[in-house]
């Protein structure tokens, strides 16, 4: 599964981007990658709001299909999926 993730916005406007294929993590955190994104519930976002000053913005391509939205739209089910590209983006 290939990812693309990019943060941007929040007080100091710093963007954060990294593009992730699973394939070429080790098989455990491929795997739990892979789960994080079929849990996250990314079909049920609601449309993207306008930006909002001091808030982030996230941008997800997976696997070709593309996902917009802001700090606001993140519910419970994204939260772990987040974390995970964000720990993995400070890597890149």
């Amino acid at each position: 599964m290939r990812i693309s993730f990019e943060r941007t916005g929040g007080v100091a406007g710093v963007r954060l981007a990294c593009t992730i294929d699973t394939a070429t993590l080790a098989p455990a955190e491929g795997a739990r990658l892979e789960h994080l994104v079929a849990r996250a519930g990314l079909d049920a976002l609601p449309a993207a709001a306008p930006p909002e000053p001091d808030r982030f913005e996230y941008r997800l391509e997976v696997d070709g299909r593309a996902f917009s939205f802001g700090e606001r739209q993140v519910g419970a089910a994204l939260r772990p999926l987040l974390a995970a590209l964000l720990d993995l983006a400070r890597g890149c």
